[in-house]
């Protein structure tokens, strides 16, 4: 299954690629006959000098959030062609496949069918209703399974059954049979038939579009030859999912104590043998293992759950094909990171950690059941970094802001964020892979592969958000200092995504390993260790940890109210407040837990509850000052959900605050316990019930979960409440913009390359505290321009500020952020290497 989403997600997103070249949304290239955001830009061109400043300013606006509007349009009407494709090919193959059989009818040979119907029956048990049985005359390929919406029929060739006198249960018929029997158990015909489909939709409107990329020779490089390259890749993963497929059915069918023998004289047969380029075409393209692997698949089952380097690498293929591609259907022109946004990275990390945490998974119980470690970490992160640089390099369209355009333009900048990405994914791994091998040593279950995953999806967020964002930057001026500051701004920025993901996503191995006590023989007397005498009983800490948290809300009006700013809330509230209620919190509980011998799980407990209560400080105090208004409280000038910003920049104490308030929790808790042992009280006993475990740990992993997202979503309302308030324009920003333009004038390349740098500034990414002054640094830069449109794109703002917004002029602050922002997508669609391919809008 995993395989198939992988393939599946790949086509799709390769899909995606050509429709936007054929909505003619993708970068630099315009496809003819299909205008873009470009015609926006010509008309401000023709109407620069002739139209008051802000009218022009305003009307550019328009026609690109037109153009934007109009070009999802277009891809979504495009988007019925190979949709329809790939569904009319999966609801009509099997009605075609049936009509090209020559079947043999029940009434001309009435005892056949019997036999064949009992070994079938035999074979498939409750799974025989849903089964239609057809015996054809040669015309089936020996045997096969195939079937829509879940209806499905398995054909035999005549020449594979045994003649009546030869009994209903020998020869190759009983092998056959129940290999075809075992796709219906798998349950692997409905996705194939899908999977399929859709690759043959793709495959149609990619030779429909190939011809296009003849037009010129700049298009055959952007466009036609990552296309065909990305299509053979394709095309090897097809031919390797379908042969996964069969080895997962031949060992469910050698499970037939009947079938095992002749399933393994059958594929011992010796195979046509097949010698030079033909040979390696057809080991890139079989849809069939050769015979050997799958005799010692059907002889040791246990390979196939060996580590699967090269379904880490497509995965990673797969994610670098299609991230930046999924950017233009999800454009967020006022969000902090560009159109290197959350949505995006959300999508990608919970498919990432799905797909990574099954792998890593099934590596780690197939080499636990030979008695082997764990897979390499660092195999297996380096895999996964191939496969995000390759799809990257095979990305259809203009190479602008792609990995190897960074390693030609810096080779140094290159292979650092090579390396950036490589330590991400080590992390990454290296935390579901400890995850998976404390949960699987102590249980074969596998619900919390699910919640591994789960819990692991800040930690990708963070891992695929940085580095893509790095990336995006750091081509607008290549260079090994520039991945350095890129990356430093964008991590010690974030607003919730370095304390969030990565306590969030550590605190299932985390909760994993101190679940049990290494020390203590399993419950059925063997070696390994016993649920039943766990270190920490997750609802402790998880209950300790919400209960501050909501104290921590409460508590904030108070200081609300007793300094009403946003520095004192902050201080108040993260450096005080926060770690003095959590020492609390651990002392109380530790007095609850404390006694002779609980020194250890006193101490697990209270790491485990400041860990999960470290991030939850600035949600407290975001909620806590919403809290108010939204009661009816007046307090300064917002309104419900308007309150002060909390500035990404002071996120960072989370993880700073974590260590420090351990150092004081820790000591505090063992104090605490030793007293509790001094009077002569005994440890509190924790029943290993069977049926509570079990419930604990769900309860536990749930409410964890349910507050890393709740950081997230808190974090992305602080950010939606910023864009959505008025732009504040300070008395130095307002100088900035009537002070006269610079003499010496710049060319329109330059301008925008000036004003990318101001435009981040101003929204928060780099490291500047004075956004207001860049924004008007931006409007100067862009008054002392040889470009028209972005002189008069000036003049909107210095206009905008001549006038008081109060005697009903425009809102200063908001008319320079639209002027950056306009420039931006101008400068994208005028000079290129700059602008909206750059930033994004």
């Amino acid at each position: 299954m995993t395989r198939f989403v992988l393939l599946i997600v790949a086509t799709v997103s390769a899909s995606l690629t050509v429709l936007s070249i054929l909505a003619g949304i993708i970068g630099r290239t315009d496809v003819p006959g299909l205008p873009g955001v470009h015609a926006c830009a010509a008309d401000a061109r023709a109407d620069a000098g002739r139209v008051p400043a802000l009218t022009l300013l305003t009307e550019y606006g328009d026609c690109v959030a037109h153009g934007l509007r109009a070009s999802g349009l277009t891809i979504v009407a495009t988007a019925l062609a190979p949709l329809g494709i790939a569904l009319a090919v999966y609801t009509l193959y099997p009605w075609l496949l049936r009509r090209r059989m020559r079947l043999l009818s029940e009434q001309e040979e009435p005892g056949l069918h019997t036999r064949a119907d009992e070994v079938l029956r035999s074979a498939l048990g409750p799974y025989r209703d849903r089964v239609t049985l057809l015996i054809t005359r040669g015309s089936a390929g020996g045997a096969r399974a195939f079937g829509a919406w879940g209806r499905y029929w398995i054909a035999i060739d005549r020449g594979l059954l045994p003649a009546e006198a030869e009994g209903a249960g020998t020869g190759s018929a009983v092998a056959v049979i129940h290999h075809e029997a075992a796709h219906v158990r798998n349950r692997d015909i409905d996705i194939t038939y899908l999977t399929i489909a859709i690759w043959w939709g793709f495959l149609a409107i990619s030779l429909l579009l190939l011809p296009l990329a003849f037009l010129n020779r700049q298009v055959v490089v952007d466009f036609g030859l990552p296309l065909a390259v990305a299509l053979a890749v394709l095309v090897h993963a097809r031919a390797r999912v379908l042969r996964v497929r069969e080895l997962y059915a031949d060992a469910r069918s050698a499970l037939d104590p009947q079938a095992r023998p002749w399933l393994l004289h059958l594929l011992g047969r010796p195979a046509r043998t097949v010698s030079g380029p033909k040979r390696v075409l057809r080991a890139l393209t079989s849809a069939h293992p050769p015979p050997d692997v799958r005799r010692a698949t059907i002889q040791d089952p246990r390979r196939l759950l060996r580590g699967g380097d090269a379904d880490v690498a497509f995965t990673g293929f797969a994610i670098g094909l299609s991230y930046s591609v999924l950017q233009l259907f999800l454009p967020t022109p006022d969000d902090a990171g560009g159109r290197f946004s959350l949505p995006t990275a959300l999508i990608f990390a919970t498919f990432l950690t799905t797909v990574l945490t099954a792998i890593i998974w099934r590596s780690v119980l197939g080499e636990s059941a030979r008695g082997r470690r764990s897979p390499s970490t660092a195999r297996t992160a380096l895999a996964l970094t191939c496969g995000v640089l390759v799809g990257q390099v095979l990305t259809p369209g203009p190479h602008v802001v792609t990995w190897d355009a960074m390693l030609v333009a810096s080779p140094p900048g290159a292979l650092l964020l090579a390396v950036l990405l490589w330590g991400w994914c080590w992390i990454l791994v290296g935390s579901l892979s400890f995850a998976a091998t404390c949960w699987t040593s102590g249980s074969r279950r596998s619900w919390p592969l699910w919640a591994c995953a789960a819990v692991n999806v800040p930690l990708a967020v963070v891992a695929l958000d940085t580095w893509f964002a790095t990336l995006a930057f750091a081509t607008m001026s290549p260079g090994l200092w520039s991945v350095v500051y890129w990356t430093t701004a964008l991590l010690t920025t974030s607003p919730y995504l370095l304390s969030v993901g990565l306590l969030a996503g550590l605190s299932f191995p985390l909760l994993a390993w101190i679940a049990w006590d290494p020390g203590q023989p399993g419950a059925d007397g063997a070696s390994g260790p016993d649920p039943a005498r766990r270190l920490c009983p997750p609802r402790v800490p998880v209950t300790t940890a919400m209960a501050t948290f909501l104290c921590l809300v409460a508590v904030t009006p108070l200081i609300v109210f007793l300094g009403p700013t946003e520095e004192t809330v902050l201080l108040g509230l993260v450096v005080v407040v926060g770690p003095v209620l959590t020492v609390l919190a651990t002392g109380v509980m530790a007095w609850r837990l404390g006694g002779r011998g609980a020194i250890a799980r006193v101490l697990c407990t209270t790491v485990v509850t400041v860990a999960l209560l470290a991030p939850l400080y600035l949600p407290a105090a975001y909620l806590g000052t919403q809290l108010i208004p939204c009661l009816g409280v007046p307090v300064g000038e917002g309104g419900c959900w308007s309150a002060p910003e909390l500035r990404g920049r002071v996120w960072l104490l989370n993880v700073f605050l974590l260590v420090p308030t351990l150092l004081v929790a820790c000591p505090t808790a063992v104090v605490i316990c030793a007293v509790r042992a001094q009077r002569g009280r005994e440890a509190r006993r924790v029943p290993p019930a069977a049926g509570y475990w079990p419930k604990a740990r769900a309860s536990g992993l749930v409410l964890v979960l349910a507050a890393g997202i709740s950081a997230i979503i808190v974090g992305e309302l602080s950010n939606a409440a910023r864009t959505s308030e008025p732009h504040y324009l300070g008395d130095a920003a307002r100088a900035e913009i009537l002070a006269p333009a610079s003499a010496k004038q710049q060319d329109g390349a330059t301008t925008c390359a000036a004003n990318d740098r101001f435009h981040a500034e101003s929204l928060g990414i780099a490291l500047s505290a004075e956004s207001d002054l860049s924004r008007a640094r931006a409007v100067r830069v862009m008054a002392a321009s040889t470009d028209p449109v972005l002189r008069e794109f000036a003049q909107a703002s210095v206009e905008a500020v001549g006038e008081d917004a109060a005697d009903g002029g425009a809102d200063p602050g908001r008319v320079a952020f639209q002027t950056s922002a306009a420039a931006l997508n101008y400068c994208g669609s005028t000079y290129p290497g700059t602008g909206s391919t750059g930033l994004g809008w």
